[in-house]
């Protein structure tokens, strides 16, 4: 079933990209952010795939997360996605015994890969550790520390708040025996009885991007990676496992920095999003081309605009015994609630929706529109405050804002100025800047 959803489906991921829009912006944009991937090719979809490991006490957690695996040889980078994502993604608690967790050591492998015979070979993955405690919040009267770097925002816990060490080891696995042939990383979190922070240890446990060469004598070895999570220590209950999934690379928005543990800017998250939206709309219509149906994915988007372009492109609203439902135009399955009001239809009988009882564009016209001139009429309760007219491109590009004003049964007059050929949406917001109607509009030349 193919699914349109307006936030992402994995909350955490959600989070962490609200977590990078907070962050103070710069000029330009960042270099690595060209390099995102996007969980739209189905490849991409594997790829963007992510094992979280917690070890939970009384009041502190110490996580591990890892993802994004990359085979790299003589210039090439080969994808090699996680082989355990079958089924729902919940939590799967490991062992209640200590050492080596025989519950979650088959789930934390990748994909089988051949190591090259004729270059030597490296392997890149994301891999974060932390320490946290709920709500992210110490114990009242309890230090806090105070330097303002990643120690402070990522480690602090409180003193004496975990009392096992836990412990993870990426192995090399020959697949042809199970046999352990290697170890590319091993890192973990000791007891913490006289020191606020989690003390971590290891194999440059404060980074989050790695890249390990592949030891000696593997070559043309076919092999998997397999973490190995592991505790010693007093605490009764075993790890945790979580399998989480991702819209855009973790890599491309997290590492460790002296004073934080983003690499984004506003600018960054701005342009990564509508990059998205653009290779979204791209693989969409080409799948819809090929194959006469869309594909089968997750669109995600916090840009109320490109949510409505997405809306009016693909989907059809309705209402199914007075519930208000969205289908795909191309075969009515249904997909996901949305809306809280009916169906409404323009003078046109062209579907579209609004909120609420809320002022919508009743017309444009003409449209298509052969000029550049246009009249827009609006319909519905007419409020007293500002509302603005925004133009967008068909990939979700904002063109610019066409009108601010107090709406009135007047049609307005609109100079479209020169406008490239090709479909736009004309996007209607009120006083708070929510968006409350949107139109598709053509524009031949």
């Amino acid at each position: 079933m193919k699914t349109y959803k307006p936030q992402h489906r994995i909350s955490m991921a959600a989070i962490l990209l609200l977590f990078c829009c907070l962050h103070t912006s710069n000029a330009t944009l960042s270099a690595h952010v060209a390099d995102a991937v996007f969980a739209i090719q189905p490849d991409n979809v594997k790829y963007l795939r992510y094992l979280r490991y917690e070890n939970t006490f009384d009041t502190a957690t110490v996580s591990y997360t890892f993802g994004e695996i990359r085979l790299m040889y003589n210039g090439q980078v080969q994808k090699i996605p996680l082989s355990t994502f079958s089924g729902e993604l919940k939590a799967i608690t490991g062992a209640m015994t200590q050492g080596e967790d025989a519950t979650l050591l088959p789930l934390g492998t990748s994909t089988t890969f051949t190591i090259p015979s004729d270059h030597p070979a490296e392997v890149a993955f994301y891999r974060e550790m932390a320490g946290y405690v709920p709500c992210g919040t110490l114990r009242p009267g309890e230090p806090g520390g105070g330097s303002g770097t990643w120690e402070d925002n990522h480690w602090a816990v409180g003193a004496g708040r975990i009392p096992d060490v836990t412990e993870w080891v990426l192995h090399i696995v020959r697949a042809s025996d199970d046999k352990v042939v290697g170890t590319l990383d091993s890192v973990g979190v000791r007891p913490n009885p006289s020191t606020i922070f989690a003390n971590y240890y290891g194999t440059t446990p404060g980074r989050m991007n790695h890249v390990r060469t592949i030891p000696s004598g593997l070559a043309g070895t076919t092999v998997y990676l397999r973490v190995s999570p592991r505790r010693y220590g007093p605490t009764p209950l075993g790890m945790a496992l979580n399998k989480m999934t991702s819209w855009v690379s973790f890599s491309t928005l997290f590492e460790y920095t002296p004073t934080a543990r983003t690499l984004c800017t506003d600018e960054d998250i701005a342009y990564i999003q509508d990059k998205y939206f653009s290779e979204l709309l791209s693989f969409t219509d080409s799948t819809m081309l090929a194959t006469g149906t869309t594909p089968n994915l997750y669109f995600t988007t916090h840009n109320k605009a490109q949510s409505a372009i997405y809306r009016q492109r693909y989907m059809i609203d309705t209402v199914i015994n007075n519930t208000p439902r969205i289908f795909e135009k191309d075969s009515l399955t249904f997909a996901s609630e949305y809306w809280s009001t009916p169906l409404v239809k323009s003078s046109a009988g062209e579907a579209h929706n609004r909120l609420g009882s809320s002022l919508y564009i009743g017309s444009i016209t003409p449209n298509p529109v052969a000029g550049s001139a246009v009249a827009v009429s609006f319909a519905g309760p007419f409020p007293t405050s500002r509302c603005t007219l925004e133009l967008y491109a068909a990939d979700g590009r904002k063109v610019g804002e066409l009108w601010s004003g107090i709406a009135s049964a007047q049609p307005l007059d609109i100079n479209l100025g020169r406008l490239e050929h090709g479909t736009y949406f004309l996007v209607l917001c009120n006083a708070n800047g929510l968006r409350v109607d949107a139109r598709k509009m053509m524009v031949g030349r």
